[in-house]
């Protein structure tokens, strides 16, 4: 039976986290991310991040998400036990990425 629900962002980056550190395909760490910008798919920073990683993506055209909790809450997600303030995959589907920048648009 298929799921007709929608999807929510937590649920499409939470997938998309899971699958990624299990690739060794994300890097997390505002100096990490910023480092690694030219190889970045989407970025995504939550609340307490600094902006210039935010204007670093979007002047390298990267997609950006903002993450609406804090950087405890983003490691919560990322299933770590160190605050995560930023991170990025290196490798991530097109559509996983729509996915989880259209939905954090329509919040």
């Amino acid at each position: 039976m298929r799921r007709t629900d929608p999807v929510s962002m937590a649920d499409a980056l939470q997938k998309a986290l899971k699958d990624s550190f299990k690739a060794k395909s994300c890097i997390v760490g505002s100096r990490s991310v910023l480092g690694a910008m030219s190889k970045s798919k989407l970025v995504v920073v939550s609340a307490s991040a600094s902006p210039q990683i935010a204007e670093s993506a979007q002047a390298a055209g990267v997609p950006v998400v903002r993450f609406a909790g804090s950087s405890v809450e983003l490691s919560r997600m990322c299933s770590r036990q160190y605050r995560i303030s930023a991170l990025a995959f290196t490798k991530l589907a097109a559509s996983a990425a729509k996915a989880i920048v259209g939905e954090s648009e329509k919040q």
